[in-house]
C-alpha cells in the first residue's frame, strides 16, 4: 500500500496577472461536499469556502465566492472569468493559471465495496474504475488500459455506480468519499480497506485582473495558515 498525499494549491489565472483595484476578486470553488455546499440556510460553506473567507481577512480585500460544477470551474478558469481557485495543480496548466501556494494535504486512494480487496497493480488491473471528468488518479492507473475507466459527471454518481455493482472501486480523497456516502445510502461500513496512490499537488489557482500588487507576492512575504 503506497501512502499518497495530495496538496491543495492556491492558483491564479494566468490570462492577466494584475487586478482591478474597482472590482473584488472572484473565487471560483467546486460544488461538492465538503469543499463547497450550501448548508441548511441557505448559506455557503465548505473547507474551500471557509479558506477564502480567511484569505479575504487577511489581505484586507472582499473576496466573492461562486459555486459550480467542475467542468464549469475548470472552463471559467481557462477563460478569465474567475480569479481563484482550489484544485489540484495538473487540472490547470500554467498557461492557464498560476500555482501560489499549497494549501490542504490530502490521500487519494482506490475504495471497492466490503470484501474487494487491494494489495497491489496486479489487483487493480482489469478492474472497472469509476472516475470523475477531467479527473485523474495521479498515478500510473491513469495511463495504464487495463483499469477500464468509466467517466462520470460528479462524484456522487461514481459512489451509485459502485454501489449497484456497476463499477468495482472508485477513487477520490477521504474527506470527498466520506462526504458522500450518505448521499447514495451508504456508510463506512459498506466500503472496504483504501488502498492509496502515488502522490499529486493540489493547488489554488488564481486569475487576476488589473490592480496594484500581485498575489504571489503575498505568499512570498507573509505565512498567514
Amino acid at each position: 500500500m503506497k501512502l499518497c498525499s495530495f496538496i491543495l494549491f492556491l492558483m491564479m489565472s494566468s490570462i492577466s496577472y494584475v487586478f482591478a483595484a474597482d472590482k473584488p476578486l472572484k473565487a471560483v470553488v467546486l460544488a461538492e461536499e465538503p469543499w463547497g455546499f450550501y448548508d441548511e440556510s441557505g448559506g455557503m460553506d465548505g473547507v474551500t469556502v471557509s479558506y477564502f473567507k480567511r484569505l479575504s481577512k487577511f489581505l484586507d480585500e472582499p473576496i466573492e465566492v461562486v459555486l459550480v460544477p467542475r467542468q464549469r470551474l475548470l472552463r471559467g478558469m481557462k477563460k478569465g472569468t474567475y480569479d481563484l481557485t482550489i484544485t489540484f495543480q495538473d487540472y490547470l496548466p500554467e498557461e492557464f493559471a498560476t500555482p501560489l501556494e499549497p494549501t490542504i494535504m490530502l490521500d487519494k486512494m482506490l475504495v471497492g465495496l466490503k470484501g474487494v480487496d487491494i494489495k497491489s497493480r496486479e489487483d487493480i488491473e482489469g478492474l472497472r474504475l469509476a472516475i470523475v471528468r477531467g479527473a485523474s488518479t495521479g498515478s500510473w492507473i491513469d495511463q495504464n488500459k487495463l483499469v477500464k475507466k468509466i467517466e462520470t459527471a460528479n462524484f456522487t454518481e461514481a459512489l451509485w455506480l459502485l454501489k449497484k455493482g456497476r463499477v468495482d472501486v472508485i477513487t477520490g480523497t477521504e474527506q470527498v468519499i466520506h462526504a458522500s456516502l450518505p448521499k447514495v445510502g451508504m456508510t463506512s461500513e459498506d466500503i472496504g480497506a483504501p488502498y492509496f496512490l502515488s502522490c499529486k499537488h493540489v493547488a489554488a489557482s488564481n486569475q487576476i485582473h488589473h490592480k496594484t500588487y500581485y498575489l504571489g507576492n503575498w505568499f512570498a512575504q507573509k505565512r498567514w495558515l
